[in-house]
């Protein structure tokens, strides 16, 4: 598989990959833990049997390695979800919610989440508007 890049809303991502073994039992994984096909994520196998991961509707929230596991193999790749703008160069998204600030910062392929309560709210804003 391939690491992925794409910006948050994104109609869709599309993780790919092909096992010699095309009657092998598939699992796929976001870190570490099992998805399932539904509304989010669809599981489609083309007739060359190439093995396709599909994610819908993307946000911040699907950043993350993922990976397409067989019995005794698997392999993985990185999505990237970029935010549509930038308030710091390693602040990728900052969103309100009801009475608090979400901030989301990546590094090293990883997303912290800060919350900045309603009494700290205004502060935030200035401190991250620049």
């Amino acid at each position: 598989m391939t690491d992925m890049a794409c910006v948050e809303k994104d109609n869709r991502v599309t993780f790919t990959c092909k096992y010699s073994n095309p009657n092998a039992k598939l699992r796929w994984f976001k870190n570490h833990l099992e998805i399932f096909h539904g509304h989010k994520y669809n599981f489609e196998v083309d007739d060359d049997g190439t093995l396709s991961l599909v994610i819908w509707r993307v946000s911040l929230e699907d950043a993350g390695r993922y990976t397409c596991q067989t019995d005794d193999k698997e392999t993985s790749a990185w999505l990237t979800v970029e935010g549509p703008s930038s308030c710091l160069p390693s602040c990728i998204y900052n969103r309100t919610i009801n009475q608090s600030i979400k901030i989301y910062f990546l590094s090293n392929r990883n997303i912290t989440v800060y919350t900045v309560y309603a009494s700290a709210q205004k502060a935030a804003r200035e401190a991250y508007a620049h």
